[in-house]
């Protein structure tokens, strides 16, 4: 297959069937995906270690696991409705959205179909890629076009008495751009990037007015479940080191064709996007082309100019 798709866990992905990607090409999840959508990945990225033992111990067999939190998910999976989303008549497509949040079956068991996933490697901090999103003949002052925060970002503490905290975002290492990085290495000509929403929740309720129309709240279809803690809003820098390892990873790999996926709202709204977006090899489009793609339709696809 010349195609992986890498699924994040933005809460965006709950309008797109992200089952329909199972035998299209090779596709690499992120963290808790395993919960609701057991038989999905080939591949499942986890650099947190609480996170990772927690995929090992349901990869190995257990014909019982994690009780309430995957009779959640399963049972929450069957209460979705669809209903048609899109303004336009090009973006109509069938979407999925949630009635009601996880339930809470603490005392329901699930017994695991032991074929439900029997190729899907795991891999943990030890396990991903050594390259440190720095590419040849890089400096750390480096800034893009557009930019005023590119490698390096500071900011002031609350936990510290406002101490001047400073990150190198090529020493971070999270699961998504990390699985992103792995699809990359395979080889494959197409990386396919969906839900990673960057900006916070429902950010088609706030207005693009700058950073004051970018909403940061905790974005995360596993927020406040078990190895995930519970915030009301996302860390301030985040969007600066996933979009600094996004564009770092397009210009380290550029006979790749990268595409991204999304709503609009986190496309358009998101104000940083193009200037980070700039590299040839980098589509965006929304989840109705991913509809396209994968129902074998990907000429008719018509990428967004950011």
């Amino acid at each position: 297959m010349d195609t992986a798709f890498v699924i994040g866990n933005g809460e965006s992905r709950n309008i797109f069937p992200i089952e329909t990607l199972k035998g299209k090409g090779t596709v690499y999840g992120c963290n808790a995906i395993y919960r609701d959508h057991p038989d999905l990945c080939d591949h499942i990225v986890a650099v947190n270690q609480n996170m990772y033992e927690e995929l090992k111990e349901w990869q190995e067999n257990k014909e019982i696991y994690h009780n309430h939190l995957i009779a959640g998910f399963k049972e929450r999976s069957l209460m979705l409705d669809k209903r048609w989303q899109g303004k336009n008549p090009q973006d109509k497509m069938e979407f999925r959205s949630p009635r009601q949040k996880m339930l809470d079956l603490a005392n329901t068991q699930i017994v695991r179909n032991k074929d439900e996933n029997p190729g899907v490697q795991i891999h943990g901090i030890d396990d991903i890629s050594p390259w440190d999103y720095i590419c040849d003949g890089d400096h750390e002052d480096d800034m893009p076009e557009g930019l005023k925060i590119y490698r390096i970002w500071r900011g002031f503490d609350k936990k510290k008495n406002n101490a001047v905290r400073t990150n190198d975002f090529s020493k971070s290492r999270g699961s998504g751009c990390s699985a992103i990085v792995l699809a990359a290495e395979s080889g494959v000509k197409n990386v396919v990037i969906m839900a990673f929403d960057i900006l916070g929740a429902r950010q088609w309720e706030y207005k693009a007015d700058g950073d004051t129309g970018m909403s940061r709240e905790q974005n995360n279809i596993y927020k406040d479940t078990m190895n995930y803690p519970s915030r009301v809003s996302m860390k301030a820098y985040l969007k600066y080191e996933w979009m600094y390892q996004l564009r770092q990873t397009f210009r380290r790999f550029p006979s790749t064709n990268f595409y991204f996926i999304n709503r609009k709202e986190y496309l358009y709204e998101n104000t940083y996007l193009r200037w980070y977006f700039d590299q040839p090899n980098i589509k965006c489009g929304i989840y109705a082309d991913l509809q396209r793609w994968v129902t074998g339709h990907r000429d008719d696809i018509r990428w967004l100019k950011l």
